[in-house]
């Protein structure tokens, strides 16, 4: 357990003892300190990082595609495969059912049939992905999108899990010290950020892209573009590949989200929520904010991806 369990909370005020029951209900377990979900694979997560995640044979035109949950991830999932395929059809399968550290069943196998190029999709911290991705400096598109934002819809997307070993049910103001001390599930998105981060000047040699939610809403087509120079593709289906991957767009004319809202969410409840930036003025009083942006400001001092996001908090 963290050191964090004997903090205090910088938004209820109340020790971090007294705030770690509210996860007790949640199926899963930590490795390397950061918790993770079973979200309905009740198999030990462990062996699945440390064996078969970081062994997974990865391919020269794989790439990966990385970001904190509820940073856009399955707009994203479907920008960047089209992108990828260049193709302007809805992948067939749900964004759920491709997360890497959510795919149990035969990963080797199910990863060995899926023909090129693929797609690995990814939630997790970039310090976990395969070791041949490292060694092969595979092409990463990582998504970032404000944490004020990304934090609402996390709150939101948690407290409607429908399953009793899988939904959040506490308060807004307990979820905050809960994720900001990085003991909610997938840890902080400070961590995952920094990470990030150092991962980049680390390894120099490896293409990163920086794919900002906040720039796919507003700016949809050039930052299309964006990616397809990233990924050395032709730009001529951007134009449709934009038009398609709208959000609204797509919660209209996919019925996917419908289908594993059913799978996993209370009624009425969808994974692909609003699709805006700046949704996090509707939840944060004026109190949280000044204590985020002080937060904010301690932990993401001198780093370039937190530069990128200012801008929308």
């Amino acid at each position: 357990m963290s050191s964090a369990s004997t903090d205090v909370g910088p938004f209820t005020g109340r020790p971090m003892s007294e705030l770690l029951p509210l996860m007790s209900n949640i199926a899963g377990e930590r490795v390397d300190g950061i918790f993770y979900q079973y979200f309905g694979f009740n198999e030990p997560i462990e062996p699945h990082f440390q064996h078969t995640i970081r062994n997974l044979e990865i391919r020269d035109d794989d790439i990966i595609t990385l970001g904190f949950p509820r940073s856009g991830n399955h707009f994203a999932f479907e920008v960047v495969n089209m992108v990828q395929k260049q193709s302007t059809e809805y992948v067939k399968s749900h964004m759920i059912d491709n997360v890497l550290e959510l795919r149990k069943v035969d990963t080797y196998e199910s990863y060995r049939q899926e023909p090129s190029p693929r797609n690995l999709t990814i939630n997790f911290q970039v310090r976990k992905i395969p070791q041949q991705a490292v060694e092969k400096r595979t092409k990463i598109v990582y998504l970032l999108r404000n944490p004020k934002d990304a934090l609402t819809s996390f709150y939101k997307h948690w407290i409607k899990l429908q399953a009793d070993d899988m939904g959040f049910r506490g308060t807004w103001e307990e979820f905050l010290d809960l994720s900001v001390s990085g003991q909610f599930t997938y840890g902080s998105w400070f961590d995952h950020v920094l990470c990030m981060e150092r991962y980049m000047a680390d390894h120099p040699d490896t293409p990163v892209h920086v794919h900002l939610f906040e720039e796919m809403v507003s700016e949809p087509l050039p930052t299309v573009k964006k990616l397809c120079k990233f990924l050395g593709t032709s730009e001529e289906l951007a134009p449709k590949i934009a038009e398609v991957t709208d959000f609204g767009y797509m919660k209209k004319n996919s019925s996917k989200d419908g289908e594993i809202g059913d799978r996993f969410l209370q009624q009425g409840a969808a994974f692909m929520r609003k699709g805006t930036k700046l949704d996090w003025k509707n939840n944060f009083t004026v109190a949280q904010n000044e204590t985020f942006n002080k937060i904010f400001e301690e932990k993401m001092a001198g780093s370039k991806l937190a530069d990128l996001v200012r801008p929308y908090l």
